[in-house]
């Protein structure tokens, strides 16, 4: 049943959030990935810098219970995990809801998935820290095969595992080949983890937190 209108005399609004991001989405990715959404038209807000957060503060300001925020990744509701997390609850405290399209993903206020939407930031800045690393190491060395960064495993064995995504575009997210994938973690699915290689992945991530 839709929610009468409430002091403010409106009913739920949902907002489409797009943020100028330089490494990730370009606006226009992000307006498609929004306007593919099923649901109600919604009212846009932009901030037009990476750094920027006047749109968003001002929306989140604006918001009641029932309202929802949609952006196209969680990586663009802010600049940092931390900016993520705080534009998030401040929603949830309102009796608002924040909708993702990629991956797509709904959080009501009290949800769990809270804690899946803010996994999905950290792993996008994670990779794309380690991706500009890897840009600056430049291309391996002939004749011998790349192997994946201990920074790289835990985001590279959730994609393997996903099979809704490309093997070839995964290997081509991790600069590997779809034979380092499958030596690595197995066949595809969350169910064929190789409990071998999971361990051997989590004592490379120690070691790297480590150094």
């Amino acid at each position: 049943m839709p929610r009468p209108p409430d002091a403010r005399g409106r009913g739920p609004v949902r907002y489409h959030y797009i943020r100028h991001h330089e490494r990730a989405l370009s606006p226009d990715e992000q307006a498609a990935a929004l306007a593919a959404l099923p649901g109600a038209s919604a009212t846009s807000r932009v901030d037009e810098t990476e750094t920027g957060n006047a749109a968003r503060d001002a929306m989140l300001a604006s918001l009641a219970g029932g309202d929802e925020v949609a952006v196209a990744a969680a990586v663009c509701l802010g600049t940092s995990v931390r900016d993520v997390q705080s534009a998030v609850r401040a929603a949830l405290l309102r009796g608002a809801s924040v909708l993702t399209a990629m991956p797509p993903r709904t959080v009501a206020p009290d949800s769990v998935e809270a804690i899946l939407l803010l996994d999905d930031v950290i792993a996008a800045k994670a990779h794309a820290a380690t991706a500009t690393a890897r840009s600056a190491r430049g291309p391996a060395p002939a004749g011998r095969a790349r192997a994946i960064t201990p920074e790289d495993l835990e985001a590279a064995r959730r994609d393997w595992a996903d099979t809704s995504q490309d093997r070839a575009a995964v290997a081509s997210r991790y600069g590997v080949s779809e034979r380092t994938l499958y030596r690595q973690f197995g066949p595809r699915g969350p169910g064929f983890t190789n409990p071998v290689k999971q361990a051997e992945t989590q004592s490379l991530q120690s070691r790297a937190k480590r150094g």
